[in-house]
């Protein structure tokens, strides 16, 4: 673990200096799960309230890229945030099976496990193309979904721009390097929420360097979307039956306005909203306006 010195802002202290509304100081609990293939690791928030939340987080990150929302929904719903199959603390697939169709297999598994229903679904990136997907086949299951800057097609730009950074060598010396890097990938960030939420997404090796905190296969080109090509995932948004919202960065490189239009025309209950100023990785971007417009869209669905 970096020392005192390296981990930069507490959570509290970070969701204070950029306005996340939450209510109390809390942390979620690490809990583990043993799957039919895999044992899973996932964070649990609130767990007195009724309604549950699972959140989904993209291509090589973690549960804790959701560590702002839980800290301000953990008084309304009971979020589980989990670290999908080959990322953070959840084991890998020794088969390297990163397939859509395991990853479906896996939140079946998990839903039934904790005995989950109408959930709200929740998915950034490759976890949104996880969400829809389940919601599509399981409209039982699912209370309502949210879709953070994840679509069927998506922008060379901005493939080219974050296999790139995928390519740069896996290890480095030192834990502040790691930090310029990410800063550097991501100027919007600032510096010191980079230094305190990088320690869930890196490990220190037995030499003393630092390294990703997930799959390598991830690396070496492995695609999550395996089995399944973009007509399948086009067709599957029909069958979405949830109110449902497609939140876009901004800025994003990733979902064009072309292709979320597309999407909330074919989901029969469906709205969009883009957050202005956000990249890619827009809750991380801008969690304010992510929490907000997550909130809202909530009240509107308990409304109707």
């Amino acid at each position: 673990m970096p020392n005192s010195s390296q981990k930069g802002m507490n959570l509290w202290e970070a969701a204070r200096v950029i306005g996340v509304p939450f209510s109390r100081r809390v942390l979620p609990e690490t809990r583990m799960i043993q799957g039919e293939e895999l044992c899973f690791s996932y964070l649990n928030w609130g767990e007195d309230t009724p309604i549950p939340m699972l959140l989904l987080h993209g291509r090589s990150q973690t549960a804790h890229s959701w560590d702002f929302v839980g800290l301000s929904f953990a008084n309304e719903y009971r979020i589980i945030a989990l670290d999908q199959r080959g990322h953070g603390d959840s084991d890998w697939s020794s088969s390297a099976d990163y397939s859509m169709g395991a990853f479906q297999r896996d939140l079946e598994d998990i839903l039934g496990k904790l005995n989950l229903n109408k959930v709200i679904l929740v998915g950034l990136s490759m976890g949104g193309r996880n969400a829809w997907m389940f919601a599509s086949k399981h409209p039982e299951l699912v209370k309502a979904l949210i879709i953070v800057d994840s679509g069927p097609e998506v922008m060379e730009t901005g493939v080219k721009r974050i296999r790139q950074f995928i390519d740069l060598p896996d290890q480095v010396p030192t834990y502040e390097e790691f930090v310029e890097r990410v800063h550097n990938f991501n100027p919007r960030r600032d510096i010191e929420q980079i230094r305190g939420s990088l320690q869930h997404n890196i490990r220190q090796t037995d030499e003393g360097a630092w390294t990703w905190k997930y799959d390598k296969v991830f690396r070496q080109g492995a695609s999550s979307l395996d089995g399944w090509s973009e007509v399948e995932l086009w067709e599957a948004l029909p069958l979405i039956t949830c109110p449902t919202l497609v939140i876009r960065g901004g800025r994003s490189d990733i979902l064009s306005e072309q292709t979320t239009k597309k999407m909330v025309d074919i989901i029969p209950n469906c709205e969009s909203i883009t957050i202005e100023g956000a990249g890619h990785l827009v809750p991380g971007d801008k969690p304010v306006e992510s929490i907000n417009a997550i909130r809202e869209f909530l009240r509107s669905c308990d409304s109707s």
